[in-house]
């Protein structure tokens, strides 16, 4: 059974147990199905607190590594050929720094604090937020809101005409369905949104990037494109 070397664990212990373990599974020592030591007999083996491997192991099973099953034991569900995310694991964080993904910096005490709040919050949580909807009326604030923008961008939009989204990319993927066609071509600032890429792959649509400068696009770079 694999047992990591004690001479590679570093302060905190249960952060680095739980690296060398996402480590041997990148590497293939570790393949999907293999069963992990005990808590008890790891933590013996390697000369930790029971408390130490239970934390690294709870660390493996939040990232889709491994995952525990009662009267059997812990085992491995990652390996070197299954599928990947499209952004970096935690594993690799003290190596490369991951700009493809808005991701927020997080620490173990952050985790910490998002638990504690989150209980919190569904211990106080009224059950009529729990069961009920928002209705459409609700809405009608934010509405005004998006018009008087759009007045002070000098586009003057009736209000059955503004739709409200869920955030950035549900307003691309509305936009991209509603304008373009697939196969189609799309321009935009070479510098963008991070999820335009992806989404315009998903979608059929040819991607590309126009100069831009601190004014926004390169009119004439936007003019040359047109042309070709």
């Amino acid at each position: 059974m694999w047992m990591p070397n004690p001479d590679d664990l570093k302060r905190p212990a249960y952060r680095s147990l739980a690296e060398a373990v996402s480590r041997a599974v990148d590497t293939g020592e570790l393949k999907s199905g293999d069963r992990l030591p005990t808590h008890r007999d790891m933590a013996y083996r390697l000369g930790i607190s029971v408390q130490t491997v239970s934390r690294a192991y709870e660390e493996l099973i939040a990232r889709g590594i491994i995952a525990g099953e009662v009267g059997r034991g812990t085992f491995v569900r990652a390996s070197q050929g299954d599928a990947k995310p499209p952004f970096l694991p935690d594993s690799q964080y003290d190596r490369l720094v991951d700009c493809s993904i808005l991701k927020p910096v997080c620490d173990p005490i952050h985790v910490d604090h998002m638990r504690a709040a989150l209980l919190r919050l569904g211990d106080e949580m009224p059950a009529a937020d729990v069961l009920s909807f928002r209705p459409s009326v609700a809405l009608r604030n934010y509405r005004a809101a998006a018009l008087t923008w759009l007045r002070r961008c000098g586009i003057e939009a009736r209000p059955d005409s503004v739709l409200l989204t869920n955030g950035n990319t549900s307003a691309m993927t509305i936009a991209l369905m509603s304008a373009a066609s697939p196969g189609e071509l799309v321009l935009t600032e070479e510098i963008g949104h991070h999820t335009l890429k992806p989404l315009c792959r998903y979608l059929g649509l040819r991607l590309k990037g126009v100069g831009i400068d601190e004014e926004g696009v390169v009119p004439a770079d936007f003019d040359a494109i047109c042309r070709a």
